[in-house]
């Protein structure tokens, strides 16, 4: 008798490249196809202080200030990847691109949901 195979469930994740990450969005979806990944969608827009509060509901004051400044630098671009597996590969992906980018908090370059109700939650956010 042959064990049944169980499949992962596919998971969605949004990540945003931010500006000074940008011009990497051609290696990043390199990255997602190698991985097996789809991106399902994919939108580019500034962000301004409104889509910063919707995005981050929780952020402090200080934090939205400083955000809204480095958003307003270059549009940011949003991708809906999905996939087995995409959280946590994009999670690794994010600590990754920090580390050679070298940008300091908040210009961390690359976003990725924690968890699929964030990931909900943000392209509710963002209209994706």
């Amino acid at each position: 008798m042959t064990p049944e195979l169980h499949e992962q469930p596919t998971e969605e994740v949004v990540v945003l490249l931010k500006p000074g990450a940008v011009e990497y969005e051609d290696r990043f979806n390199e990255f997602a196809r190698e991985h097996g990944f789809t991106i399902e969608s994919r939108q580019e827009q500034v962000f301004d202080e409104e889509t910063i509060r919707r995005f981050y509901p929780h952020a402090e004051e200080q934090y939205i200030e400083g955000m809204t400044d480095y958003f307003l630098r270059e549009p940011t671009v949003a991708l809906v990847v999905k996939g087995n597996g995409v959280l946590a590969t994009c999670m690794r992906l994010k600590r990754h691109v920090r580390g050679i980018l070298k940008l300091g908090h908040p210009e961390t370059g690359l976003h990725s949901s924690d968890s699929a109700d964030e990931a909900t939650r943000e392209k509710d956010a963002l209209g994706l």
